[in-house]
């Protein structure tokens, strides 16, 4: 079986749409940890300015 073959394109169809839905499912942890990321180099950052008066 290859690629352009009936079968073939059917189950790529349907791997492809269950890697999306398993991205689209991870979505909120991955933007949760970048908030966290985020809100810690925010947080650094203003305690080197404190550092630094």
């Amino acid at each position: 079986m290859r690629s352009g073959h009936p079968v073939y394109e059917s189950i790529r169809r349907q791997v492809l749409e269950e890697q999306r839905r398993k991205r689209a499912a991870n979505e909120p942890a991955v933007f949760a940890s970048i908030d966290r990321k985020l809100a810690l180099i925010r947080e650094l950052g203003e305690a080197r300015k404190g550092d630094e008066s």
